[in-house]
């Protein structure tokens, strides 16, 4: 397998010394369907994160858990738009395993379609202090069935390719097969870290062991040359920090070492991130606000527009533009909604002043109630801080929070219930 390894760079590494070479070819005819798999077959939605190329290639990068001693394999994203929910997660998983022979002897064959059957977990984590994982926001196991890699093509694939497969083009060792997760119900956070984790016959948090059937043939087990496969930069989203991977590894971290539990290894993976697709739906509004409010008591003017998705905060959106004409030196900006609550006339909203604005940093939690047209007279509209994100939240989910109110002069607050 091609993989980055901190010692040399990227180079190939092989699981068992090489044997004499002989092999079948299965024509590139047989294969198309299986390596050439646009990525809109395996997700739906809207994407939010991707460093697949469109059409899938013979095979990529990728990394052994065997080989390697890894049991758990991940990297940090960072989700584009406001799709959030029901996410599709797609990995590109790398299959050397033949049905007999070995991708190592030059004698893999392989009957067209063959399968076998592994258990794969994804784990999505919350990213903690220092780009640790945090909190585990989900976790999902189900069972594949991953392609062996077709036979060796010994006419089209000579010298040092010698025992690899023929996809018309090129010759690989592994095949690269897309598998998808679906996580129905679950939101994402804006950013995370996504892994997964599967057994080996002597790695994973449960290793098979070498007691099975197949770990007596030449051929080996399928799990054993199942590798994760990765990519270089996203297309939709980012990488906050693409010179990281995460891992659980016994002897593989860019320090030549373990990495025990399962956390960042840095600074040695640049352009080798997992390769993964995120798809997901647009959260379901089920109330929002908007208005445009000139108050007294300073004089201020704020005009906002807050979403909320009624699964949490992690859903909610919306902008919010403030101006006070009394602060001294100025104060005028716009930020993003980090929470909203609206039930019957009253909604509570969460942002955080930006970057570059005086007071930046402090979260505002804001309280408006809609008590009919215009505002002045009938509306109310207050505003709060709150220590950190975490209290900010709570006060904004709450929706009872005690705010200082200021007197609206002008404009209009208007809640919609869906």
């Amino acid at each position: 397998m091609l993989r980055y390894d901190i010692r040399t760079g990227v180079k190939k590494i092989k699981t068992k010394t090489a044997l004499a070479i002989s092999g079948a070819t299965l024509g590139f005819a047989g294969l198309i369907a299986a390596i050439a798999i646009p990525l809109g077959a395996h997700a739906s939605g809207t994407a939010i994160y991707n460093n697949i190329p469109n059409t899938i290639p013979g095979n990529v990068p990728s990394v052994s858990f065997e080989a390697t001693g890894t049991s758990e394999f991940g990297g940090q994203v960072s989700f584009a738009g406001t799709a959030r929910t029901s996410p599709v997660v797609t990995v590109l998983m790398s299959s050397w395993g033949c049905v007999s022979g070995h991708w190592t002897s030059g004698d893999c064959l392989t009957t067209p379609g063959t399968t076998f059957s592994e258990p794969i977990t994804l784990n999505v984590y919350n990213v903690g202090a220092g780009n640790t994982p945090g909190s585990l926001v989900t976790t999902v196991t189900q069972t594949f069935n991953i392609p062996f890699r077709p036979s060796a093509d010994n006419t089209n694939c000579t010298g040092t390719q010698v025992g690899e497969w023929f996809n018309g083009t090129s010759c690989f060792n592994g095949l690269a097969t897309p598998i998808s997760f679906d996580l129905t119900g679950v939101t994402l956070p804006n950013n995370a870290i996504l892994s997964v984790a599967y057994n080996t016959s002597d790695y994973g948090y449960a290793p098979i062991g070498r007691s099975t059937a197949c770990s007596a043939t030449a051929a080996g087990c399928g799990y054993d040359s199942l590798n994760v496969g990765t990519e270089g930069a996203a297309t939709v989203g980012t990488q906050p920090v693409p010179d990281s991977a995460y891992q659980l590894t016994q002897f593989d971290s860019c320090t030549n070492g373990a990495v025990k539990p399962f956390g960042i290894d840095s600074p040695c993976w640049t352009g080798f991130q997992p390769a993964i697709t995120v798809t997901a739906s647009e959260p379901t509004v089920q109330g929002f606000v908007t208005g445009g409010l000139t108050l007294s008591g300073p004089r201020q003017q704020i005009s906002f527009n807050a979403f909320d998705t009624g699964v949490n905060s992690a859903s909610d959106y919306g902008t919010v533009e403030y101006q006070n004409f009394e602060f001294a030196g100025g104060l005028h900006y716009t930020a993003n909604i980090l929470c909203a609550n609206v039930s019957s006339n009253k909604a509570t909203f969460l942002f955080q002043i930006p970057v570059g604005s005086p007071l930046a940093g402090t979260y505002v939690v804001a309280s408006v109630t809609d008590g009919g047209s215009p505002g002045k007279g009938h509306d109310t509209y207050g505003h709060t801080t709150a220590p950190d994100l975490a209290s900010g939240l709570a006060m904004c989910e709450s929706n009872t929070t005690t705010v200082t109110n200021y007197s609206i002069t002008g404009g209009n607050a208007v809640i919609h219930k869906q």
